[in-house]
């Protein structure tokens, strides 16, 4: 079995991930090819329904509502919860009216409950990653070898060749544009690779270069990497390069991963962390990315393992300029 984008086979895969229901309908409203093109998914449990554009399926949960007052439009509105962004990251969450775009509330970061947070904090590294999908693409050859002092070409081929040492179907989490997942799929033609990401345009990039490439066996799908759209032990392996950090509960994407994969799959996964030997500028990069806002947080290697602990056994590690590549096995 080969994808090209969303074919009707990935449905038997994928559960909702609002209820985890796995009762999904597909309806599909354009094909080209063999590929479904547009359309959506509508689960028969909650009646959540989750578009198809491009050929990937956006699975993620709804939003919470927010019922505001609107004193432009004077009426009341479901609002739009959006980042409120600062020159150097996230401050906080606009409630924005839906009719006229007027900012109706305001609220720093420090004042949102656990939940807004996490949801606040998605959306805001959603926005930023589609937003600068295409200078991403550029950026990333450069700019983690200067300040980082590793290559992700160079680590994405690593992962995929200590991931690839056998056929099945395998997840690259937090995938971007794809550089891991295309990776796996030039190895291994017959496996099926699953890329999955918030960001769609940083997906629909990807899915792009690996049409290019003429890889049938990769597909995207948007999703959360704290929320896996997929059923219990569907993976034969999970990859995860330099992401971790960006996600705001990083021991329950860990969770997940666990979950999706089959007893004894493997884990490879890298992670920037504060290195044995950092030089200047990387101090420098890390101190302000904690300290003033980009809420991405960096790891000890200490808390990595303690992470792994109970999930995973048979863990080894190895640094690569400041990212800290790991590799494991789901404990049984």
């Amino acid at each position: 079995m080969k994808w090209e984008g969303m074919r009707e086979d990935i449905v038997k895969y994928l559960i909702c991930p609002s209820c985890g229901g796995s009762n999904l309908v597909l309806r599909v409203r354009g094909r080209r090819n063999s590929e479904i093109w547009r359309g959506w998914l509508r689960c028969e449990v909650c009646s959540s329904n989750y578009e198809i554009d491009e050929g990937i399926p956006a699975l993620e949960v709804a939003p919470p509502k927010k019922t505001r007052t609107c004193k432009k439009c004077r009426r009341r509105v479901e609002a739009i919860s959006r980042p409120w962004p600062s020159l150097f990251g996230l401050k906080g969450e606009l409630v924005v009216c839906p009719l006229c775009g007027e900012t109706i509330e305001m609220r720093k970061f420090e004042e949102l409950a656990e939940g807004e947070r996490d949801h606040i904090h998605k959306k805001f590294v959603e926005e930023d990653f589609s937003g600068n999908a295409s200078i991403y693409e550029w950026g990333r050859l450069i700019v983690p070898t200067i300040i980082y002092g590793f290559s992700y070409q160079a680590l994405a081929k690593m992962t995929a060749r200590r991931m690839m040492t056998r056929e099945g179907m395998f997840l690259d989490v937090a995938t971007g544009t794809g550089l891991v997942a295309i990776e796996m799929g030039k190895i291994s033609g017959r496996s099926q690779i699953i890329g999955v990401d918030l960001a769609l345009e940083m997906l629909k990039l990807g899915r792009r270069k690996a049409e290019r490439k003429g890889l049938k066996n990769i597909t995207f799908v948007k999703g959360d990497a704290e929320e896996l759209p997929f059923k219990d032990q569907v993976f034969d392996g999970v990859a995860c390069q330099v992401s971790l950090n960006l996600f705001p509960r990083p021991e329950r994407a860990l969770a997940e991963m666990w979950r999706v994969m089959k007893c004894q799959a493997k884990l490879v996964m890298s992670v920037v962390c504060h290195p044995p030997k950092p030089n200047p500028l990387m101090k420098a990069f890390v101190l302000v990315g904690e300290k003033v806002g980009h809420r991405v947080r960096y790891f000890s290697d200490e808390e990595i393992m303690k992470m792994l602990e109970g999930l995973f056994e048979d863990i080894s590690t190895q640094w690569h300029g400041a990212a800290m590549l790991v590799e494991a096995r789901k404990s049984e």
